[in-house]
């Protein structure tokens, strides 16, 4: 387990992070992607969602 999953904010940090490593491979294309279009669109969508204003 990573370390910053164990404080008080263990919980929103899985939260935030646990999707986006679930599917890292694809946020990994998406990011080296010359394409207009995502290789995976729900990569874009998690990354998109997790990124602040």
């Amino acid at each position: 387990m990573v370390t910053g999953a164990r404080g008080r904010d263990g919980q929103r940090w899985r939260r935030l992070m646990l999707p986006l490593m679930m599917h890292s491979a694809d946020v990994v294309d998406l990011m080296l992607s010359t394409q207009r279009t995502p290789p995976n669109p729900r990569a874009l969508a998690l990354l998109a969602t997790r990124l602040p204003a």
